[in-house]
């Protein structure tokens, strides 16, 4: 019985909350503190079970839960295409659940809700995409509808929004329950059903932060100028992001993964290679004449002195 009702329970804060303080059999007349996490709600809602509490809860479309993060990622560009890390695994985060790997369906086509997960509600979607997971990222690959009004509107907003844009995705739990981590009451999360990706206004995730948003790195046709500032500004902030990440994990008792370090090497590899041509391109060329002027000056003191006498 309390395996049937870890894999049924309500999936949303607001839906568990609402269930915990039911009057029996539909609930159990608890009374949940608005900021409790979903994790505490979920091992007293267990505990409450394995005492006897006789009811399961069939799956209804209100009881869909919705985890926000802001992306640790954001890739946009100007025809649309946009790629999101925007969770990240075996990291608590501010529900109280921890997102296992293989928890996300990598794989799945899910469309990108309009703003607010208001498509549920019947607002067109403004584009579509790919979920996966990447090392302890799981990601969203996509492309919003640029031929249509919501699509480009969407787009123009999470551009100008930069680095305090957030994203959500709806799911249900297909598998998950209470368990320990670091020592905390958390949810574990081990496989989900994920419907759907949104752009919001106020996230839940922790331990994230936008790199940065670029419309596109300029092509061979652009500017020399603004070629030169794409990538001198786009090395710091990815330095920062890297920065963040370090000290994250330090927080958590973590170092960066071994992908991440690979990641890196090859990044410092690659950066050692172009500096060694940026100074090449930096040393300044002699002056021809000023050369040929020099070799002169040497034949004529080579000159007078064979006529001094002087071996030469």
């Amino acid at each position: 019985m309390t395996q049937k009702a870890m894999m049924d329970m309500p999936a949303s804060a607001p839906a568990m909350r609402r269930h915990m303080g039911a009057e029996p059999p539909a609930g159990h007349g608890a009374d949940m503190p608005e900021d409790m996490p979903m994790g505490t709600m979920a091992g007293r809602h267990d505990a409450m079970h394995a005492d006897g509490a006789e009811h399961t809860h069939p799956k209804a479309s209100h009881d869909v839960g919705y985890k926000a993060f802001t992306p640790t990622d954001l890739q946009l560009s100007e025809s649309g295409e946009v790629l999101i890390a925007f969770s990240r695994l075996n990291v608590r985060d501010k529900d109280g659940d921890v997102t296992r790997p293989g928890a996300i369906p990598a794989g799945k086509a899910v469309p990108m809700s309009a703003y607010g997960h208001t498509s549920w509600d019947g607002a067109l979607p403004v584009g579509k995409g790919i979920l996966g997971e990447s090392g302890d990222l799981g990601t969203f690959t996509g492309t919003f509808f640029m031929d249509t009004d919501q699509g480009r509107n969407a787009h123009a907003t999470v551009k100008a929004m930069g680095d305090i844009q957030e994203w959500s995705y709806g799911y249900d739990i297909l598998d998950g329950g209470p368990a320990t981590f670091n020592g905390t009451n958390v949810r574990e999360l081990r496989k989900l059903d994920i419907w759907e990706v949104s752009p919001v206004l106020r996230g839940a995730g922790i331990g994230t932060a936008t790199l940065a948003i670029k419309s596109g790195a300029p092509g061979s046709d652009a500017p020399y100028a603004e070629q030169l500032s794409w990538y001198s500004d786009g090395l710091p902030a990815l330095l920062d992001r890297v920065k963040s990440r370090v000290d994250i994990r330090a927080a958590e008792g973590r170092k960066l993964s071994r992908t991440d370090r690979a990641r890196l090497e090859d990044l410092a590899a690659a950066l050692e290679g172009h500096l060694a041509a940026v100074h090449d391109l930096l040393i300044v060329p002699e002056d021809p004449k000023a050369a040929e002027r020099r070799l002169q000056a040497v034949m004529v003191e080579v000159e007078t002195a064979r006529m001094l006498g002087v071996p030469v």
